[in-house]
């Protein structure tokens, strides 16, 4: 269901998630302690509750990005 927090697998592991969309047979999670997103088939992924005094605690993953960055020439010679 859209806007639950749950606990569900990520490389075979259990993570806290948030899942974000949701139709009959797929939703997009989201990985809240590290920022990942992934649209997973709801018959291939398990979930499970969370419980309360998890739910609680703040997400570990802050959404980011780098401002004026610029990509150096593949020939730079970096000095030791």
């Amino acid at each position: 269901e859209t806007g639950l927090s749950c606990v569900t697998t990520y490389d075979g592991t259990y993570h806290r998630a948030f899942i974000k969309e949701s139709d009959l047979y797929k939703c997009v999670i989201v990985y809240v302690d590290y920022g990942t997103t992934k649209e997973v088939n709801k018959d291939e992924q398990q979930f499970k509750y969370l419980l309360n005094h998890f739910a609680e605690l703040p997400c570990m993953a802050i959404s980011c990005r780098l401002n004026d960055i610029s990509f150096i020439p593949d020939d730079t010679n970096w000095l030791p």
